[in-house]
């Protein structure tokens, strides 16, 4: 009843449509450079994993600020595209090479699980594409 009784108010008040637009706009981007620190942290501890089961070595990081905050992960030889996660119709989107792998929901609780099988599928994916199959 009450996001029915403020979307009224938003039709007839556009400033008060506006505040809400723009308080909406600041608490992504406030929650958006939390899940930043909660997906590099997450690739940081599936990278020592990696380098010590199947020796490949991942390099991660983020580019940015604010809402266009980009955490990523890259293969410390080049031989992988980096795979990127960013803010994309406040949904955290997953891609590698211009092809979208997957998409979460921005949470400072992202799973680890989550980001995990994103670095799997984007691992198959991209010596899927190098080796043709």
């Amino acid at each position: 009843h009450l996001a029915a009784a403020l979307d009224k108010l938003d039709q007839i008040n556009p400033d008060f449509k506006q505040a809400r637009i723009d308080e909406f706009g600041s608490q992504l981007q406030k929650e958006w450079m939390d899940v930043n620190i909660v997906i590099v942290d997450h690739l940081r501890d599936i990278g020592h994993v990696m380098i010590k089961e199947l020796q490949i070595a991942l390099e991660t990081g983020s580019d940015g600020g604010g809402v266009g905050a980009t955490p990523w992960c890259e293969e410390g030889g080049g031989a992988l595209p980096r795979l990127e996660f960013k803010l994309k119709d406040a949904a955290v989107v997953a891609m590698s090479d211009g092809e979208v792998l997957a998409k979460g929901k921005v949470t400072r609780e992202l799973p680890f699980e989550w980001v995990e099988k994103v670095v799997a599928k984007w691992i198959l994916t991209s010596v899927k594409k190098k080796t043709g199959g």
